[in-house]
């Protein structure tokens, strides 16, 4: 069995203790005859809170060490193998020591509320669906402005455009030759025509000027 909270490079270290029957601070400034009674017992005897990878209760002492990245923080997925941790990122996430057991849940399996006083419901799937999605519109956001940088390309050399600032890779010669883009917030409707103008219109009555010809 794996050791609550404890990071995937730390576990073997721990499994090995536990084998043994003892554990060692892994700063080595202590050694102690039981490992079952030191470890994630909620009581800090370690100067580098190596003996709570699974509590709260050297949550200052780890925030503070500045010592391994392993001991820093509570790691979600500690029951996982690397495999899985890999194919399912979400549940490698890590908290910060002082959030386990703290009636939030914060892991998206629920796992740093261990202790049963808050029931915490399995979120992972949905939060995946979310990271996913995410990923999609990055995508998305990023092929459309390859497509603005390549249009771009050819449009920077057309005498309209001398002498115009088109942003970075001249981005924005493709936006300005799409001409006029309107946007409508629910009170007013803009209409926004590079180089040239940007009106607004109520829902009843004329348009105002906002600008033109690059004076507001």
């Amino acid at each position: 069995a794996r050791i609550r909270g404890a990071a995937l490079d730390a576990q073997e270290r721990y499994v090995f203790m536990r084998e043994s029957g003892r554990f060692e601070c892994f700063d080595g400034s202590q050694s102690f005859g039981s490992f079952e009674e030191v470890v994630n017992d909620d009581y800090c005897d370690c100067l580098d809170g190596s003996d709570e990878p699974g509590t709260s209760a050297c949550a200052g002492i780890r925030a503070a060490s500045g010592g391994s990245a392993s001991l820093a923080n509570f790691v979600c997925g500690w029951r996982l193998e690397a495999a899985a941790l890999q194919e399912h990122a979400v549940r490698a996430r890590t908290i910060r020591p002082s959030a386990v057991n703290d009636g939030i849940c914060d892991c998206c399996g629920g796992e740093d509320e261990w202790d049963g006083v808050v029931v915490c419901p399995d979120r992972c799937h949905e939060a995946e669906a979310e990271e996913a999605s995410a990923l999609t519109q990055a995508r998305a956001g990023s092929e459309a402005r390859q497509a603005y940088v390549d249009r771009a390309h050819s449009l920077r050399h057309e005498p309209r455009f001398q002498g115009v600032d088109g942003g970075p890779d001249g981005v924005f010669f493709a936006l300005f030759a799409e001409g006029c883009q309107t946007l409508d917030d629910g009170d007013y409707t803009y209409k926004v025509c590079p180089l040239d103008k940007v009106l607004q219109r109520p829902r009843s009555g004329h348009a105002f000027t906002l600008g033109k010809g690059g004076r507001w």
